[in-house]
């Protein structure tokens, strides 16, 4: 009719992978099909929707297993009940609050960007607990998570967006924005690890990564560590910028 300036009703053609069921693809004949009307009844729609895009390369589809989306639903119970219970914080956001803030949403805005919809979500996850560890939630980190999780959980977003006293939909407001500067770092964790088991953490200058005899002065310092490692240690492997871990 002259509308579209290409051929098919899309300008980008990305095919789903198949779910499968029990290892098999689901199918009539084989009794394996899922009625999602079951699953919204018991978990709701935004938990059966979030767990679909989790399961694997939205290209490549996944397994389909109870045991997943008992997952998913205590995920997004304690998004919620962290969103309800916790005091807001009005003191403004350290450098770690927002380098940790800007790096998601980089991070979730190129994933919606490429279709990765499970990374995606693994970020929520990831920005969920550095959230839950803090006393106070800022209500600027408020506002960006439920945007960042609400093409994924609308219905839920939706309410706690209500709840926390925005006058207008969730759905109408922009796409949250990072800025470069936040996502430079001075330092970085390391974690430490006596014989492959997490003992501790270290904050050093990210110019010092790699300096093994400073970084296991530091860790030795720490009581925990020292504990696990009073009767000597055989070895020390330092994986820079990530791991340093004392074999004993």
């Amino acid at each position: 009719m002259g509308y579209l300036d290409f051929e098919e009703p899309f300008s980008r053609f990305y095919a789903h992978g198949l779910i499968i069921k029990d290892g098999s693809k689901m199918s009539k004949s084989k009794g394996n099909v899922i009625n999602p009307d079951d699953y919204i009844h018991k978990y709701g729609a935004d938990t059966l929707r979030t767990y679909l895009l989790f399961l694997g390369p939205f290209n490549q589809g996944g397994d389909f297993r109870d045991s997943g989306i008992d997952g998913m639903s205590r995920f997004l119970k304690r998004v919620w009940k962290l969103f309800t219970v916790t005091k807001i914080d009005k003191s403004e956001l350290s450098s770690q609050q927002l380098h940790m803030m800007h790096e998601t949403v980089k991070g979730i805005t190129e994933d919606m960007e490429h279709l990765r919809f499970n990374t995606a979500i693994a970020k929520l996850m990831t920005y969920y607990n550095f959230l839950a560890k803090r006393q106070g939630l800022n209500q600027l980190e408020m506002d960006v998570y439920l945007q960042l999780l609400a093409p994924f959980a609308p219905h839920m977003s939706e309410e706690l967006w209500e709840r926390s006293g925005n006058d207008f939909s969730i759905h109408s407001s922009a796409w949250p924005t990072f800025d470069e500067k936040y996502l430079k770092v001075d330092d970085i964790t390391i974690a430490v690890q006596v014989n492959g088991k997490l003992r501790g953490t270290i904050n050093i200058a990210i110019g010092d990564k790699d300096n093994k005899r400073l970084l296991e002065k530091m860790a030795l310092k720490d009581e925990h560590v020292a504990k696990f490692t009073a009767e000597g240690v055989k070895k020390i492997i330092l994986i820079p910028g990530k791991i340093l871990n004392f074999v004993v």
